[in-house]
């Protein structure tokens, strides 16, 4: 999703007009469908100022928490506009896509009512850095790995996090719906200290580098 696209649907979302979202905004309605028109922004590279996307953020969020998010959403979209073409690379694109809506949902709820206390707690110990609020607005994905600390974290089964997410195969799968014994080698693994998870990690390789590599029977 551009910048373009991500106001228009904040503003809809909210239910207000061009006309509506620029009187609360003290920008004139021909400024904000510009900036909803892509193609109008482009090849000219005319770019909504910083200014624009934070008061933007302000007005269209109901808590610190949410127009901080939403702000920082912004602004890497932005940035990818501005920045010389020969380092956009390293402002990657994945970063703009969202995690599966069944995992998110499912995080949000086991979140629950103290959201705020209980990401600050998650993000801690998994060491996310704050982006585990910018995942859940649906901005950004966390590694195989990162999903299970954090249903570590939430006291979840991870295979269900992992299912949730899209990281489990087919035949994985069907290994978990037989054996409920692996949910909790996949918990074990979430939990285990950095230079382990690192040694699980290259022996994961080392192993499918294998199979690869072993001739297919007939």
């Amino acid at each position: 999703m551009g910048l373009s696209q991500l106001v228009r649907q904040v503003r809809m979302a909210k239910g207000w007009s061009t006309t509506q979202l620029g009187v609360r905004m003290g920008y004139a309605q021909p400024h904000i469908s510009q900036i909803e028109n892509e193609r109008s922004r482009h090849p000219g590279g005319w770019i909504p100022s910083e200014a624009f996307l934070r008061k933007f953020s302000e007005v269209c969020t109901s808590s610190v928490e949410e127009e901080a998010l939403l702000r920082q959403r912004l602004l890497v979209l932005r940035a990818r506009e501005v920045v010389p073409v020969e380092v956009r690379g390293y402002l990657s694109s994945s970063v703009q896509e969202s995690m599966p809506a069944p995992f998110l949902t499912r995080v949000q709820r086991d979140v629950g009512r103290a959201r705020a206390a209980t990401m600050k707690r998650v993000d801690r110990v998994c060491g996310l850095e704050g982006r585990l609020g910018f995942v859940l607005q649906g901005f950004g994905h966390l590694t195989p790995l990162e999903v299970g600390l954090v249903a570590h974290a939430l006291t979840q089964p991870a295979d269900q996090y992992l299912l949730l997410a899209g990281y489990v195969s087919d035949g994985m799968r069907a290994l978990l719906e037989d054996d409920a014994g692996c949910a909790t080698v996949l918990d074990v693994i979430a939990g285990v200290s950095p230079t382990t998870r690192r040694e699980f990690e290259d022996f994961h390789s080392r192993t499918i580098a294998k199979a690869q590599k072993k001739p297919v029977k007939r």
